[in-house]
């Protein structure tokens, strides 16, 4: 799966099938490669089971089994589900957690803590974040995380928590 977000005069472009985020400049060209050590887990039996078996309508369940029966399971997790970018070119982004198994899930599903790596400008990690259950997060600033979320109710929230650097 692809990933894109433009950032001021920069576009940044991943493939999760490594843990690499190419920089482009607004001519295409190449500036750098974010990249984390990452060892790809395996997609088990038990994952592609919870996977079929999750709780979805009835005209969700019919689509999901055709591509269930059509579709090659991929053999690895992938390395992270998106990125975004903070005003001041640090990117964020929203690793995967194997253990959590696959799901289909729809966005606003009450799911597990999510984790993001921050890296600086010049791609160097800076550390982990991990935020609460069940937040997606819409908006990173300078000093915020902005996201909505919802409860086991499916009761909407917008919540923003500061961030302490």
């Amino acid at each position: 799966m692809g990933y894109g977000v433009v950032q001021g005069d920069k576009y940044y472009r991943g493939f999760a099938n490594e843990y690499r985020i190419d920089v482009h400049d607004q001519q295409g060209n190449l500036r750098r490669s974010i990249r984390r050590a990452w060892t790809p887990p395996p997609v088990t039996e038990d994952d592609l089971a919870a996977l079929h078996a999750a709780s979805l309508t009835d005209r969700e369940r019919g689509l999901a089994e055709r591509f269930m029966k059509e579709a090659v399971p991929a053999k690895t997790h992938p390395a992270y589900t998106g990125f975004l970018v903070d005003p001041g070119d640090n990117l964020w982004v929203q690793n995967t957690r194997p253990e959590d198994g696959l799901r289909i899930e729809n966005v606003w599903s009450v799911g597990p803590p999510s984790t993001w790596s921050v890296f600086d400008p010049n791609g160097e990690w800076l550390g982990d974040v991990t935020l609460p259950v069940g937040m997606r997060v819409t908006d990173i600033g300078s000093d915020y995380i902005l996201g909505v979320w919802r409860n086991e109710d499916n009761v909407e929230d917008v919540r923003s928590y500061p961030i302490r650097k």
